[in-house]
């Protein structure tokens, strides 16, 4: 079943173009990998399919009564007060209606044997549809969710929204997002506020849960585990490809090589031909010349693939050579607010060595590296 089809849509800001002719179908149970250079105009294209922003020309097409969940760079929460309320936003049609079967039922107990017809069957209808749209599972799925995000469910309930720090509140919108009963997930850099253990238990939720979701990502190795077709956008255009992201570099790195190659051979028989046409339009092949013209004049010219120039480049050159022994740290401890965060840690670091520092959300890394830059005392 088709959820979103895009026919040759542009989306322009003014003079700016930035989408043209993409065309693009999303069908269920695909988990799409959307990708591409920084301003390529991923965000937007999503926004397409949310129905947040409107073509400039072309068409969207969805299915009457699409439900689409959406996690933006934004992390809106609405009006919630506390993290589970947030979490559990998706379904707020459902808990409104388990909040009048709450009440249905007080006035039946209410009312025993002299309880109306009416009032049992539009309790009857009620619960029939509360248990159709999976209302007794509706607890279970949000506090799974807000575990699998790193949150303690039973915290969840009276933590207030407004205690939230940024990258928790991304992690709160992520799991109203899963947790909702939504047709298609849009996921615009799930993974930014998630720790090692976070981002495997999305890749396993995803994938464990077939949902048809369309996710912009800059990692990698996200992206191979979780999808299984990848659109491409470059060049103000999206190239579609039914395979995940490895398979699509390889697919991308064949299709320019044959791209530059057809591209270079009709440029080396048009530079032939017009050298010849140059020389001999005006002797006595000029009949000839005449007529290679005409002909050359019809030819459809290939453009060369897209050059790779736009490509970061980064290099730090040292003040000066620095010692053999970049760091040592011995028997640091640090704390804040009275919690520890590190014990008694001692180490090395030499020089030429790249080390990884990893660790669960909140577990003080970016507080350590404030130590190791000197910004702030270790507490011992």
């Amino acid at each position: 079943m088709k959820l979103v089809s895009l026919g040759g849509v542009a989306v322009r800001f003014g003079a700016t173009t930035i989408l043209r002719e993409v065309t693009w179908t999303v069908t269920r149970g695909e988990r799409w990998g959307i990708v591409g250079r920084n301003g390529s105009g991923k965000t937007s294209l999503l926004q397409l399919v949310s129905g947040e922003l409107e073509p400039s020309t072309g068409s969207v097409a969805r299915p009457s009564g699409l439900r689409v969940a959406v996690v933006d760079q934004h992390r809106a929460l609405g009006a919630a007060e506390t993290v589970w309320d947030a979490a559990a936003g998706g379904f707020a049609e459902l808990r409104r209606l388990e909040a009048g079967l709450t009440e249905r039922a007080a006035a039946i107990g209410a009312a025993g044997d002299q309880a109306s017809s009416e009032l049992l069957a539009r309790y009857a209808a009620d619960l029939e549809r509360f248990e159709h749209q999976g209302g007794y599972a509706l607890t279970a799925r949000v506090d799974a969710v807000l575990d699998g995000v790193g949150f303690d469910p039973a915290r969840a309930r009276e933590q207030a929204v407004t205690t939230l720090s940024g990258g928790e509140r991304g992690r709160v919108a992520l799991a109203a997002a899963l947790a909702a009963p939504a047709d298609l997930v849009l996921l615009d850099e799930p993974t930014n506020h998630l720790d090692l253990a976070g981002t495997r238990w999305l890749e396993e939720y995803l994938v464990a849960e077939d949902r048809t979701v369309a996710v912009i990502s800059h990692d990698r190795a996200f992206l191979d585990r979780v999808t299984d077709h990848t659109l491409h956008l470059e060049s103000n255009t999206a190239v579609t490809y039914s395979c995940g992201y490895r398979a699509f570099v390889e697919q991308r790195a064949h299709q320019r090589l044959a791209t530059q190659r057809a591209f270079d051979k009709q440029a080396r028989t048009i530079a032939k031909e017009e050298d010849y046409i140059r020389r001999n339009i005006a002797g006595q092949l000029s009949t000839q010349a005449t007529g290679r013209q005409r002909r050359l004049s019809r030819v459809v010219r290939l453009t060369a693939p897209p050059d790779e120039a736009g490509t970061m480049a980064v290099r730090f050159v040292p003040a000066a050579r620095g010692g053999d022994q970049v760091l040592v740290a011995d028997q640091v401890g640090l704390a804040i607010g009275g919690r520890a965060l590190l014990g008694e840690f001692s180490g090395t670091i030499r020089r030429g060595e790249v080390v990884g520092l990893i660790g669960p959300n909140g577990a003080g890394k970016s507080t350590f590296l404030s130590v190791i830059m000197g910004r702030r005392p270790p507490t011992r």
